[in-house]
């Protein structure tokens, strides 16, 4: 018999899958009648999600999370629609799987120190890991931002040179530099289009510095936003720029070389140097070992 403790965990899905479908009937009907079948179709689940995912996520939460997709490289409005469904998807996954697998058919089981605290784990692990994999998305891609920065820089500084506006300069250079550096390309087509679209230039050069998180994009958006509003010259500091983001590649380099020595010191004690002296002081402590255990025979 099946006990109704396993039916907890599909409760808070069932009712807001509810919630979503009767939230989205009129919408819906609106695009059957002004669309075809299979557009409205397309675009149906999505418009179910966006109206599921604010009881998963508060109006903060949500703007934290889109910072951090953004920062990913993730701009769709249904990929964070998409992020908090797939999070909450693997919570349940998880606690039916704990329910199976701890063989939880009551309460009484479920109190127990034992199937509690192993429960409470693969739930906290289950909420945390998505964060944990966006965060190294994040890094990663940090990364290769910051070790592509100079080369871009380098020709931002070739276009100004050459009297290309800013919009233009930022397309040569996204288009000179998609196959090795995607990221950058796609930071500058984005601002590009928001220089083109948004009123105040200068908010689309601090989004480029808020979504990016780089240190080398966030300095080049401040010298575009000097000299568009001060008249500052624009290649004397994109060059500094690019040169202090060698200086500090280079510096980054050298600490990791210099850090070598102290991280294998533990594995040289343990693999080398304890089995090493080992085997010097063995044959002796053998030797030693024999000869009292014979002296003392009659």
């Amino acid at each position: 018999m099946i006990d109704v403790l396993w039916l907890l965990p599909l409760a808070p899905l069932t009712a807001m899958l509810l919630y979503a479908r009767w939230r989205t009937n009129g919408e819906r009907r609106i695009r059957l009648r002004g669309l075809g079948q299979a557009q409205s179709a397309g675009l149906d689940w999505r418009g179910g999600a966006s109206r599921l995912t604010p009881l998963l996520a508060s109006h903060g939460e949500r703007q934290r999370l889109r910072a951090r997709l953004d920062a990913a490289g993730w701009r769709e409005d249904w990929q964070l629609d998409a992020f908090l469904l797939a999070k909450f998807a693997l919570l349940l996954i998880v606690g039916v799987f704990a329910l199976w697998w701890l063989e939880i058919r009551s309460m009484a089981d479920l109190v127990r120190p034992g199937p509690m605290f192993k429960a409470l784990l693969l739930l906290f692990l289950a909420v945390r890991v998505p964060d944990w994999l966006l965060g190294d998305r994040v890094r990663q891609r940090q990364l290769r931002i910051r070790a592509m920065a100079p080369q871009a820089l380098d020709l931002l500084t070739i276009c100004a040179e050459a009297g290309l506006g800013l919009d233009e300069a930022l397309l040569r250079v996204a288009n000179a530099i998609d196959h090795n550096a995607p990221e950058i390309a796609n930071e500058f087509r984005t601002t590009r289009s928001e220089l083109l679209v948004l009123p105040d230039r200068g908010e689309a050069l601090k989004r480029l510095a808020q979504r990016s998180g780089v240190r080398e994009l966030e300095l080049l958006a401040n010298s575009l936003i000097q000299s568009m509003r001060y008249g500052a010259p624009l290649v004397e500091s994109l060059q500094v720029i690019a040169s202090e983001s060698r200086a500090r590649q280079v510096s980054e380099q050298e600490e990791k070389a210099g850090a070598v020595a102290a991280r294998i010191g533990i594995p040289l004690i343990v693999l080398v140097l304890f089995p090493l002296v080992v085997l010097m002081a063995a044959p002796p402590m053998i030797s030693l070992i024999g000869t009292l255990s014979g002296g003392g025979r009659p």
